[in-house]
């Protein structure tokens, strides 16, 4: 796998800022944090310039910094052809984040109103998957065990992101870790290796020629009405943005997840004569994602035929991490977010789902 070696660890969103942010609640220094520090919530509706309706305010209190960000709201194209999956236009403001403080809380409506207004509010949408994360301040910290975040729920729309402020030093005795924490693989499928069309690019979730596509931040076709992952569409070669398209035929690779540069397509069908395969995750377009940030795609998913062979699915990409600190310490620990790699061994009559060539970590001195 290809490492990349960065110093100070940028390309994972991580922030240095020196005052205090007003409205936030230091914790007691040092502290010694390790784990899961995140508290996550959807977000429902954006009901005003300074509120929003969560699915749940519980872990929520007055007073607190978090960060709004939309994870979703691409929109692709839908088509039997080489353009599928590709992005066509935007829904809302994938990738767009902001820190804001939150000056109530009611249970009740389930409402957060924040201090000021959110930058975004007038273009944010609540199909792309906007999310609400608490995140937690310390005067000083050590990380004494792993820390990370806690996985992308596909369902629930949450997850996948690590984000929290030290006001003086944060000191690393262990890594901080999101790898795998990304939008997920296709899962395995049952395959019965029969002739099959290749010249589409989507195939139903009935289909039993066709891996999974892997996730990304697709969520609608080009119309802006229809949410993808529907069955019709929840199989195939075509890669799905950066999801990596599925295996399709006899057992064959399906295609790596993707993020700024393009996943890598898996190998072709056992029998000879067809030489498609799932294809790689589609790389961002930089110059939109400049001042945003994004999770790293999931790859396509192969499959088995349920009898004499064990298919695998793809791996989920890597998540993010935000840090606001004045100084970090690495102590030779690493900052990693990298798309998972695949364990399992496709074995008999059976498929090898698709991974992430590219790792993505920061060691730090």
């Amino acid at each position: 796998m290809t490492r990349y070696l960065i110093r100070y660890i940028l390309v994972f969103a991580l922030l240095f800022i020196i005052p205090v942010m007003a409205g936030v609640t230091l914790y007691g220094s040092p502290q010694d944090i390790s784990g899961v520090v995140n508290t996550y919530a959807r977000v429902n509706t954006v009901e005003s310039q300074d509120a929003v309706i969560l699915d749940d305010v519980s872990g929520f209190s007055d007073g607190d910094t978090v960060l709004v960000i939309q994870m979703k709201g691409v929109s692709v194209q839908l088509t039997q052809s080489g353009g599928f999956g590709t992005a066509v236009q935007y829904v809302g403001e994938p990738g767009y984040y902001e820190f804001i403080i939150v000056e109530l809380v009611e249970p009740g409506p389930k409402r957060l109103t924040f201090r000021s207004n959110l930058m975004g509010h007038s273009t944010y949408d609540t199909t792309g998957f906007i999310q609400v994360i608490k995140v937690p301040s310390y005067e000083s910290a050590t990380v004494t065990g792993e820390l990370s975040c806690a996985p992308w729920d596909s369902i629930s729309g949450t997850g996948g992101v690590l984000a929290l402020t030290v006001n003086k030093k944060l000191s690393l005795n262990a890594d901080i870790d999101v790898t795998g924490k990304g939008f997920k693989g296709g899962p395995a499928a049952i395959l019965d290796g029969t002739p099959f069309d290749d010249t589409l690019f989507y195939y139903p979730e009935s289909s039993i020629v066709a891996g999974r596509k892997g996730e990304s931040m697709a969520s609608h076709i080009v119309d802006f009405t229809t949410e993808l992952y529907l069955d019709t569409i929840a199989k195939g070669i075509g890669a799905l943005y950066t999801g990596g398209g599925g295996a399709t035929g006899e057992y064959s690779g399906a295609g790596g997840g993707a993020g700024f540069g393009q996943g890598g397509n898996g190998f072709r069908q056992r029998s000879t004569g067809f030489l498609i395969s799932g294809i790689g995750g589609w790389g961002v377009d930089a110059t939109y994602f400049s001042d945003r940030v994004i999770m790293g795609g999931g790859g396509g998913g192969s499959g088995d035929d349920n009898a004499d062979g064990t298919g695998t699915g793809g791996a989920p990409g890597g998540g993010m991490v935000f840090l606001l600190t004045d100084s970090l310490i690495g102590n030779g620990h690493a900052i990693k977010a990298n798309g998972d790699s695949l364990i399992a061994i496709a074995e008999g009559n059976a498929g090898a789902g698709g991974g992430r060539w590219c790792r993505i970590t920061g060691f730090i001195s």
